[in-house]
């Protein structure tokens, strides 16, 4: 009992040094000790088999409660949402510690463990419905850490893997002194020393790892132009005490307030207004139409804006970034392509009608075919919505464009549903892997914060408040070349997570043989039990 208990705290210590890793706390040195906290849990003979999916999906659970904290804002429903989301990947992270169990102790066992670290993040950040990528080990880096400029060539699961790798390493090294010294007689330093022969082929390992990580950088590309910037933060109070639609036009003339002054004596090149500035279809309201009409003849057709507009079929919608002319007229709209399950549209909704919170979404979105060329008076940008951020390839897609390539990413987001939590903090490192993996900056725009700009080395410039109406002004670079990640996409990813997919199945036939043969000799099952 006393030994299970000892592997279920190190394995939710992996899990707290995952959540504390990543914003708003941000240490991301503890990122390193993820892994092999976990591998130090599940390892060892005497830990019976299916133990190890339960210590897995324990240290899941804990990373994610931690980090999705923000999830418990949500209305209504966060109750709920929170610890399912946890669970849902925890599970993830259960069967990576069945696979990975498997392989500790056997040649290659480093690269074999960390090749299916990645593998799993890149499949639950994809499926089902699109995935859920949010906590990526990636993301702790985003903050600018001397492994941030691997995602310009190999992109964010670059990252990743090098601190799989690292994590790797270091449980080798413990686990070969730990074996080596396991009979050992004598006090702490002496069992120390003896240990550390062992040890050091996986230290230099780790060693080799550091430095490759270091080595394996290039420069950003390089800017051909700036341009002015002005991000508009409509939203500064958390609740406005009216109904639906007097809030629609309150906001979105707050939006139209707020440029009006910080255009006053100064114009801007491009002025950006975020997700659900306008969060109804100017088509049925006069009063949203008027206030985007204005504001394209203010700032002489150089506004973006995030705008709810009515979707093809009845009870759906489209969820818009539009570039409005200075006479009030709309160039073809980008429509947000990867729409979030249960938040933008319900899945099996027929089905689900019992589900109480899920009344909250009684609308369902419909995703846009592709990148849209978005051209504000020869400013190329790419849009991003909302949680697209998470998803690199679309970003890449996006700046790489329909028929041209894009100069500047503008993500617009609206994160007023969750509050002053650690979300936005979160977002924001998802929009600063994004600018280091195209080499270019990020407009992260968010309704009622946090704003900033990112530029393409993953800094922030301006960073706003959350829930403060104001502006932000800046200098951007704008940028035509290419990153090796632009031009080649998430192959890395790609390639580990089908490695991952072969190991899985192997596995499944290998289990299922053996369970095969134990129903056929039971004596020899119940042996291997005890």
């Amino acid at each position: 009992m006393r030994s299970d208990l000892r592997r279920a705290a190190v394995a939710a210590s992996g899990g707290l040094c995952w959540a504390l890793s990543h914003p708003p706390v941000g240490a991301w040195p503890l990122s390193f000790l993820v892994l092999p906290l976990l591998l130090v849990a599940i390892h060892g003979p005497e830990l019976r088999r299916w133990r190890s999916p339960a210590l897995g999906f324990l240290w899941g659970f804990v990373a994610f409660l931690g980090t999705l904290t923000w999830s418990l804002n949500i209305t209504p429903g966060g109750e709920l949402a929170w610890p399912l989301l946890a669970a849902v990947q925890g599970a993830w992270l259960g069967a990576f510690a069945v696979i990975a169990r498997a392989w500790i102790g056997r040649p290659w066992s480093v690269a074999a463990i960390s090749v299916l670290y990645v593998g799993i993040e890149v499949l639950r950040g994809s499926v089902p419905m699109g995935g859920f990528g949010w906590g990526e080990l990636s993301y702790a880096h985003a903050g600018v850490t001397w492994l941030t400029p691997i995602a310009r060539l190999v992109g964010g699961h670059g990252i990743t893997l090098v601190v799989a790798l690292a994590g790797a390493f270091l449980f080798e090294a413990w686990r070969r002194g730990a074996d080596a010294i396991r009979e050992l007689d004598g006090s702490a330093t002496e069992r120390a020393a003896a240990m550390l022969p062992h040890a050091q082929p996986a230290l230099l390992g780790l060693a080799a790892t550091l430095v490759v990580s270091v080595l394996a950088t290039i420069e950003p590309p390089a800017t051909v132009a700036t341009a002015e910037v002005l991000i508009v933060q409509g939203n500064g109070t958390e609740d406005w005490g009216v109904g639906g639609i007097e809030e629609d036009r309150l906001v979105a003339a707050s939006h139209l307030e707020l440029t009006r002054a910080a255009l006053l004596h100064r114009p801007a090149d491009l002025v950006v207004w975020p997700e659900s500035a306008v969060d109804d279809d100017p088509a049925r309201r006069g009063d949203l139409a008027a206030i985007l009409d204005e504001g394209g003849a203010l700032t002489d057709g150089r506004l973006v804006a995030g705008v709810k507009l009515d979707g093809p079929r009845d009870r759906t919608f489209l969820n818009t970034l539009v570039h409005v002319g200075a006479d009030g007229a709309w160039a073809e709209p980008y429509v947000k392509r990867q729409l979030v399950p249960f938040g933008e549209f319900v899945p099996f909704r027929s089905a689900l009608t019992w589900v109480p919170p899920l009344r909250a979404v009684p609308y369902d979105g419909v995703p846009g075919e592709g990148p849209v060329d978005v051209d504000v008076h020869g400013i190329r940008l790419a849009a991003a919505i909302c949680f697209e951020t998470l998803f690199g390839d679309v970003i890449r897609d996006n700046v790489l464009g329909a028929e041209q390539r894009a100069q500047l990413v503008v993500a617009i987001t609206n994160d007023a549903s969750f509050g002053r939590g650690s979300e936005t903090a979160q977002h924001l490192a998802q929009s600063r892997l994004r600018a280091v993996e195209t080499g270019r900056w990020v407009v992260h725009a968010a309704v009622s914060g946090a704003s900033a700009f990112v530029d393409p080395e993953g800094a922030l410039h301006e960073v706003t408040e959350v829930f403060e109406a104001t502006t932000l002004r800046a200098q951007v670079g704008l940028v035509d070349g290419t990153t090796p990640f632009l031009v080649t996409g998430d192959v890395l990813g790609r390639l580990l997570a089908l490695a991952t997919v072969v190991e899985i199945i192997r596995r499944a036939r290998a289990i299922a043989v053996q369970r095969s043969s134990r129903r056929r000799d039971p004596i020899a099952a119940t042996e291997s039990t005890t």
